[in-house]
């Protein structure tokens, strides 16, 4: 539970309250290793991962709604302005991942016809 409560930005109790209210929900599993019963994992249930799914469709269409109306100039400032804010908070440790170039990202968009 500390590594996940590290990730979310919160404490171990917090956290362990939340996943107590996710698992009565039936979102997540939550299983003890054999081998080191301090050892939590906690992954979606199969209601939390089709959740997911619905929550990230609804997201990527309303995103789309939304970047459809503005201008790509200012799409292109709007990126480069968070890859500058992703550069400097990854500064002294290793970035998760990079941020897709907004440029190929717009000429993809175009050829889809979004």
């Amino acid at each position: 539970m500390g590594e996940l409560a590290r990730q979310m930005g919160t404490s171990s109790g917090n956290m362990t309250a939340m996943v107590d209210r996710l698992l009565r929900s039936g979102l997540v599993d939550r299983q003890r290793s054999e081998k080191d019963r301090r050892v939590v994992t906690v992954k979606l249930s199969h209601t939390g991962r089709e959740l997911a799914g619905r929550v990230q469709r609804v997201t990527k269409a309303g995103m789309r709604r939304i970047m459809r109306r503005i201008p790509d100039e200012q799409k292109v400032a709007f990126f480069d302005t968070l890859s500058a804010i992703v550069a400097v908070l990854a500064e002294g440790r290793r970035p998760r991942r990079r941020l897709r170039p907004i440029r190929k990202t717009l000429k993809k968009a175009k050829r889809q016809g979004q």
